[in-house]
């Protein structure tokens, strides 16, 4: 897997910076030492970066995170020739992006009289099935209806996927 993978990689990173720091201790006016050491620094903290936005995918909807990520893109661009790990992270944070920011159908099902909502984003309406579509990540759906309970439904809309389906019902009496 990526994430073992990457562990040995992160490993191997650090000891040829560690190496590297130790030859430009010994030979500080060495320019290919130094600029090696400088590149070894840089593909380990590009590393990090990736390895962090890509620790929590739904975040890059969030525009911020978003322009987070596409510069790290922009910056490991370059990098990636001398590091496979870098190419496969950058790799998999280009796809990530893409399906973050990918809208899914999702269908939601009713009893014709519960009103549904997406909290934070607008209503649904009195329906017995309408398809809207939401940006994976997590939403609160909520039910109402006159003499009942509303009712609140949690989903967690999956990355990479093209539809989803859920219930929404306020079926328990006041």
């Amino acid at each position: 897997t990526l994430s073992s993978s990457s562990a040995a990689s992160d490993v191997y990173k650090r000891q040829v910076k560690q190496q590297l720091e130790l030859a430009l201790k010994e030979k500080p006016a060495d320019k290919m030492i130094s600029d090696k050491f400088a590149y070894a620094e840089r593909i380990v903290s590009l590393s990090q970066t990736l390895k962090r936005l890509l620790a929590t995918p739904y975040r890059l909807a969030n525009p911020q995170n978003k322009t987070a990520a596409d510069i790290a893109l922009i910056q490991s661009q370059s990098y990636t020739q001398k590091s496979p790990t870098l190419a496969k992270m950058r790799a998999q944070l280009e796809s990530t992006l893409r399906a973050v920011n990918t809208p899914v159908e999702v269908t939601v099902l009713s009893d014709g009289n519960t009103f549904v909502s997406v909290r934070g984003i607008g209503n649904v309406g009195t329906t017995t099935s309408k398809v809207i579509e939401l940006k994976p990540g997590p939403y609160t759906f909520e039910g109402k209806r006159q003499g009942y309970k509303s009712k609140l439904v949690e989903v967690m809309i999956p990355l990479h996927s093209n539809f989803y389906q859920l219930r929404v019902v306020a079926d328990e009496r006041l």
